[in-house]
């Protein structure tokens, strides 16, 4: 931002992971969006600030609406309508607040209330590449099941899915004996 690489309003348009939970709150039952409600269904890891600047947020662009009969709110539009044009900084930013929460849910939370799992294996390049492809399209798959399924109904907490794949190793170069 200082740098003039982001542009004020490219860094305003990505949440943080307050504005991302509060988005997703829309679709849990039986939620009161006042900042003491929120703030303990938050579980106390917001303050009451970024809880009503995320509100705020969220109101003022447009992502979210409240209905003029009923005073519920109601998502208007994706919160974030071109990823793509999201500078990798800023995505980074986000993923890696949710990633944290994660952290703290291995510590906090009991087995029975999360799902943590690790596999660690050597790839070649091409099933790098294909890995990466199966988890984005699991990602995208459930991530559309989970949409149709809040058309029909409220879901009953927000959970976050993080799914990471990265390398903790370099290649090896392969040396070759000198005779």
């Amino acid at each position: 931002l200082k740098s003039g690489e982001i542009d004020r309003k490219t860094w305003e348009k990505v949440p943080n992971w307050v504005t991302w939970i509060i988005y997703a709150m829309v679709d849990q039952d039986s939620v009161s969006f006042d900042t003491a409600a929120l703030k303990r269904l938050l579980r106390g890891k917001a303050s009451e600030d970024e809880i009503e600047n995320a509100l705020s947020t969220l109101l003022n662009s447009g992502e979210l609406r409240r209905d003029e009969i009923t005073g519920e709110l109601k998502k208007n539009r994706s919160l974030i309508e071109s990823p793509e044009d999201i500078p990798v900084a800023l995505v980074r930013k986000l993923q890696s607040q949710l990633m944290y929460l994660g952290l703290e849910s291995l510590y906090q939370d009991q087995p029975t209330e999360r799902e943590f799992g690790t596999l660690t294996m050597s790839l070649t390049k091409a099933e790098f590449e294909e890995i990466k492809f199966k988890l984005r399209q699991m990602r995208k798959g459930i991530h559309k099941d989970n949409s149709i399924a809040r058309m029909k109904s409220k879901g009953e907490r927000v959970y976050q899915l993080n799914i990471q794949l990265f390398p903790v190793t370099n290649a090896a170069t392969v040396s070759v004996p000198v005779p």
